[in-house]
């Protein structure tokens, strides 16, 4: 086989992406991996497991063996070379190993990813009344939203006939990189690709191709990818209904002015934009609602459904039997669990986006506590808040594979259901109304019925 087929993919993430050496950072839970410039990169055994992994699913173990090679029953070379992904400059450029490190504290993106810490979340378990739970508070350092990927592989042979399903995958909602998947993290979108095939047979000036395909960054899509059918479960448009509020942020939205010491600030994070002419700049307060917030509140509200359903009520255990925040059983396949061994341990069905609220105005609205015996104000206790009005944002959420229990089903169709209608609040300050939304009703949601419809009455 004297044929190369060379492919190059620039990937854009959409999510803050944590690919981790599985070392902690000072003051943090998890490192951050870096390539000799000490740059964030995507490790190539990384692209390979993830790939590999979903061809497997997708296609069966014999897809994945002539590919991606393996040890047993027959020693069998993996088909494709994958080289590491490699962070762009901001202005689209690779970035060479060994680059003068002057040059890196210049570039408006290089300069921000090179720090130690160049974006975090901090994150934490919740219980069934709504606190953090114990040990259920950790830090985890990411890489914001928007940096921007150079990703190359090739393979040897006579024809790429059969490579099309398998590059198919790249487009896949279960394609995403690093830790936390299904809760929002990793995921990116394609943003230029290209590919070239190499007769070697034709002389050393087709080698000189090879050279030049790897220098050139590709920033407009010469592929057709094939469609994977991903499964979309739901996207439902939602507006506040009022002042809203999700997280604690840092930096104030609104106009400051000197008056204004606002104590608590909506989440906001910093997210890398791209203009036409592919050059990069830093947006540094774009409001998100997390993915694995959305989670989190979705989940509770559907182990309340699943209970309903099947009877299985507080007034049915003894006191001593009752754990109020052990989660049915039957739920784990579909929003996952982890345990201290690997067969305790199973990715969730769903996957849930990071939603970007967009919104007009902003509310600084001041609080103060009462003393209970006196009725008069507490001394200290006067704090501010903004709020942002009426703000926009779409929840997103995919499905790996169909849900097969009716029961399952009905549980989260009346999830769904309770979001539309404005029974679940999503956001901070449920007590005092901050977190109150419902459907949009000048935009369409769309639920997969389909998926949800109970087998007994297909």
């Amino acid at each position: 086989m004297t044929h190369i087929y060379q492919y190059k993919l620039t990937i854009e993430t959409t999510a803050p992406l944590a690919i981790n050496t599985g070392k902690r950072e000072t003051g943090f839970d998890t490192e951050l991996a870096r390539d000799v410039n000490n740059l964030p990169y995507i490790p190539a055994t990384a692209i390979a497991g993830v790939w590999s992994h979903l061809v497997e699913a997708k296609y069966g173990l014999q897809c994945q063996q002539d590919w991606f090679g393996c040890i047993a029953p027959v020693t069998k070379p993996s088909k494709l070379i994958i080289f590491d992904g490699k962070v762009l400059d901001s202005r689209s450029k690779a970035v060479a190993n060994f680059a003068d490190p002057t040059a890196l504290q210049q570039d408006t993106v290089l300069s921000r990813l090179i720090e130690n810490r160049p974006h975090h979340r901090e994150r934490v378990s919740l219980n069934d009344r709504g606190v953090a739970k114990d040990t259920g508070k950790f830090d985890e350092l990411l890489l914001p939203s928007g940096v921007r990927f150079s990703i190359e592989f090739l393979f040897h042979a006579d024809s790429d006939a059969d490579f099309a399903e398998v590059l198919a995958l790249w487009t896949d909602k279960s394609f995403a990189f690093g830790s936390s998947t299904t809760n929002g993290l990793g995921q990116f979108k394609i943003v230029g690709s290209n590919m070239q095939c190499v007769d070697l047979a034709k002389g050393a000036k087709e080698a000189d191709k090879l050279a030049e395909f790897k220098a050139n960054i590709p920033v407009t899509n010469k592929i057709s990818f094939a469609d994977t059918q991903s499964i979309k479960l739901a996207s439902l448009q939602l507006q506040a209904m009022d002042n809203w509020r999700y997280g604690t942020g840092t930096v104030l939205l609104g106009h400051s002015t000197p008056e204004h010491n606002v104590n608590v600030l909506p989440y906001s994070e910093p997210v890398i934009t791209w203009n036409a002419a592919n050059h990069a700049s830093f947006k540094e307060d774009q409001v998100v609602l997390c993915g694995s917030s959305i989670k989190g509140m979705l989940a509770h509200r559907l182990y309340y459904h699943y209970r309903r359903l099947t009877g299985d009520f507080a007034e049915n255990y003894q006191d001593s039997d009752f754990i109020a925040e052990t989660r049915p059983a039957e739920l784990n396949e579909l929003l996952g669990f982890s345990g201290d061994s690997p067969d305790l341990q199973l990715a969730g069905n769903m996957i849930f986006s990071d939603s970007l609220v967009e919104y007009q105005h902003t509310v600084i609205r001041h609080h103060n506590q009462i003393d209970r015996f006196t009725g008069g104000v507490r001394d200290g206790a006067l704090y501010s808040e903004e709020l942002l009005y009426q703000p926009n944002f779409n929840v997103d959420i995919w499905l790996k594979r169909p849900i097969t229990d009716d029961t399952i089903k009905a549980a989260l169709k009346a999830t769904l259901e309770d979001i539309q209608a404005g029974l679940l609040p999503m956001g901070a300050g449920s007590g005092r109304g901050t977190s109150l939304v419902m459907q949009n009703s000048r935009k369409p949601s769309f639920i997969n019925n389909e998926i949800l419809k109970s087998e007994a009455n297909s």
